[in-house]
């Protein structure tokens, strides 16, 4: 990758594990373009999105969802590093990271596997769950791309080992996986 942000070293690996797979070679630095990512790791877990900047929520979010499972990087440290930011301690809303709602459970349904220990409040999992599994208007109306992101959300959630349960602990109570197999039937029919 000849750029040195985070982001373009993340999706030019994203992008050669892709060809991979699809039997195409590629000439790429693989090495050295996982060096200047790791570069832009910082010790609390976090990406940058240059080397020597502070980490970034949302850098480390596109980060983890472009090299999920292809064991390049600390996942762990990097969850729990958007899990702190997200549910800061220092009294501003949660989106003050820069994270929305929709992009942040997102990514942390890639990862339930992650020891969760926030403790949501009563707004975030009102949120949540009008998002995930709403009552009665599927919302999203016209944002083809926000309703098939909620249903990968759901769909992560319900099929990795536990994924219910860290819908759980994020606010789904009573009925976790009943909820958010309806809701995610409503997504397919509506897309």
């Amino acid at each position: 990758a000849r750029s040195d942000n985070a982001i373009a070293l993340a999706q030019a690996l994203y992008a050669q594990e892709l060809c991979g797979r699809l039997g195409r070679t590629v000439t790429f630095d693989r090495e050295g373009t996982l060096a200047k990512l790791l570069a832009c790791r910082n010790s609390d877990g976090g990406f940058a999105w240059f080397k020597g900047m502070p980490s970034s929520p949302m850098v480390t979010a596109v980060v983890l969802a472009a090299l999920k499972g292809e064991h390049l990087i600390d996942e762990a440290s990097a969850v729990k590093y958007i899990d702190e930011r997200f549910f800061n301690k220092d009294g501003k809303r949660w989106w003050f990271c820069g994270l929305s709602l929709n992009q942040y459970l997102y990514v942390r349904s890639l990862f339930p596997e992650v020891g969760f220990s926030q403790k949501p409040d009563k707004d975030f999992r009102k949120e949540m769950n009008e998002y995930l599994v709403p009552k009665k208007e599927r919302g999203l109306n016209g944002w083809i791309f926000g309703k098939a992101r909620r249903l990968l959300t759901l769909e992560n959630l319900l099929e990795s080992e536990g994924g219910t349960e860290l819908a759980g602990k994020l606010g789904i109570r009573f009925g976790a996986r009943r909820k958010m197999e309806k809701s995610l039937a409503a997504d397919v029919e509506s897309l």
